[in-house]
């Protein structure tokens, strides 16, 4: 699980009701990868957009033109543009995490953005500044990833200023300035706001139908390209969607923007209509059936999956692999953190019985809620599985352990097993949506590598690091997974210059160092 939000992740796969899954062995072996997975890049580029708006005389100064790009290649001791080592990394799809609301502020619905803020107060005006501003960044970001010919992976997360701040209209067992997870209706009106805009093109696109013309009006970037871009701002299409990253992640760390008495809060997100959070497992005390969408947690968050299945339709599927062309196979499900959703809690059901079982199972239970869609089996699930490299770098950085230890199994096995549990086989795909390597310990070691010295970890371990984690050498997490289980098949690296964890490593541009030049090569460089 991640030390803090700082950025998150997006982009997934998922299937059709009626997917037909292999038979799960009883005793299965895990098996040797066929070779490397598909890299792609978490680029937290544009999240210097985010949550480090200057504030002047109490409001946000508008981002506008060429200054949204600014604002990108300013906050940072490096250029972020990303565009020349997207290329050198030889990666051709970049993930990056957004609020969920962002494409809102030009949207119909703009006051769902601003409906809980203190009435009668700036901080209204300001929120939806602040949003405009970084859907300047986004657009200028999907800007630079058409023109270099890269699939753009999108992962919701929260807004972090859209918080309960209005006494009254909401739930009173809701903190004041608590930050708010959206009810599934405002989600509902976003996700259609983005799509229309970015995914399906219903505003106009270029002549090979593959890019969406803009919508930010003077905050766009300039016009370029064929077709439709000739005259108008365009960016790459939208067809990869995590609907929220993490959705089993809660922090006491404090996050969000500070306008006056508005103080920042903890990464603790509210469901609007009672007082649980996104991230409980335990969906009780409401009646005789918890399992409400705006009640639960783990119901929420599968909605919100079934919200984008229902509506981005063709718009959401995948150009390549083995789900290529498949409909919806562009939404990720899941998409938890290192955690992998394990947290378990009573739930009751529809029937008032009530069982004790993980949030991952509940999440499962309820992707459903559309006409036909009973059933419904995503094609590719996500998990952020930040302990299983750390541990990979303890446990081989002295002579006297070895890898994987005794009774040891990794986050992505947990993972891989729980689908298997419930009917997934070798046709569904896992992502590891987010992850890093480390220069240090970050989580409690495995209990069978005790003798490692050190808690630091050479360029060299880093790198071999990345290379366990891309299925290239001969202990390989990828490999670990046992054969008729759902497969790793990608992985997003975050590679952000400030990121999840204080002690991984990130990915400079600009700075050709041992891990760059060993994602590019796909072996460690002999000058590490």
């Amino acid at each position: 699980m991640r030390k803090q939000l700082t950025a998150l992740s997006s982009a997934l796969v998922l299937g059709l009701a009626g997917l037909t899954v292999s038979p799960i062995p009883a005793a299965p072996a895990a098996h040797a990868a066929t070779g490397p997975i598909v890299v792609g890049i978490h680029d937290g580029s544009i999240n210097n957009c985010d949550n480090g708006e200057h504030w002047v005389n109490g409001t946000a100064p508008p981002v506008n033109g060429p200054a949204a790009q600014q604002v990108m290649l300013n906050a940072s001791p490096n250029p972020v543009d990303g565009q020349g080592w997207w290329a050198g990394l030889h990666s051709g799809t970049v993930r990056v995490s957004v609020p969920w609301d962002i494409a809102l502020p030009y949207s119909a619905n703009a006051s769902v953005v601003t409906q809980y803020d203190p009435p009668g107060s700036q901080w209204a005006a300001v929120h939806l500044q602040a949003l405009k501003n970084e859907q300047a960044c986004l657009d200028w970001w999907l800007d630079a990833a058409r023109k270099v010919g890269v699939a753009a992976q999108i992962a919701f997360k929260p807004d972090y200023n859209y918080r309960n701040l209005n006494p009254g209209a909401l739930d009173s067992r809701i903190p004041y300035n608590a930050i708010l997870a959206p009810s599934i209706d405002n989600y509902r009106k976003a996700i259609t706001a983005f799509t229309d805009e970015y995914s399906l093109c219903r505003y106009g696109s270029d002549a090979t139908g593959n890019s969406c013309v803009l919508l930010s009006g003077p905050v766009g970037p300039p016009p370029g390209g064929s077709g439709a871009c000739a005259s108008n701002p365009c960016g790459a299409r939208v067809h990869i969607i995590a609907p929220w990253g993490e959705p089993d992640f809660a922090s006491d760390q404090t996050a969000g923007n500070a306008l006056g008495s508005i103080p920042a809060s903890p990464q603790k997100f509210y469901l609007p209509f009672g007082g649980n959070l996104l991230s409980t497992a335990q969906c009780t005390a409401n009646g005789t059936a918890s399992t409400n969408t705006n009640w639960c947690g783990p119901v929420l968050a599968a909605q919100y999956y079934m919200a984008v299945l229902n509506i981005c339709g063709t718009g959401c599927q995948l150009t390549s692999g083995p789900a290529a062309n498949q409909l919806n196979s562009g939404i990720v499900a899941g998409d938890y953190s290192g955690g992998v959703g394990s947290q378990t809690a009573p739930v009751t059901g529809t029937d008032g019985v009530t069982t004790s079982q993980a949030y991952w199972r509940t999440y499962a239970q309820h992707l459903n809620n559309c006409a036909g869609c009973a059933g419904v089996r995503p094609w590719t699930w996500g998990v952020h599985p930040y302990p299983d490299v750390s541990d990979f770098e303890y446990c081989t950085g002295n002579p006297g352990n070895s890898y994987p230890p005794p009774n040891y199994r990794s986050k992505t096995v947990q993972m891989a097993t729980n689908l298997a549990n419930i009917g997934y086989g070798s046709n569904t795909r896992i992502w590891l949506n987010e992850i890093s390597v480390y220069h240090a310990t970050s989580y409690n070691p495995p209990s069978g590598c005790q003798a490692n010295p050190s808690s630091t970890f050479t360029g060299r371990r880093q790198a071999y690091a990345f290379l366990f984690l891309d299925g290239v050498n001969g202990q390989n997490l990828p490999g670990q997974v046992p054969a008729g289980y759902p497969q790793v098949d990608r992985l997003y690296y975050m590679r952000a210059f400030t990121g999840s964890a204080p002690d991984a490593t990130y990915i400079h541009p600009g700075v050709f160092d041992c891990l760059y030049q060993s994602i590019h090569a796909q072996a460690v460089s002999s000058s590490c």
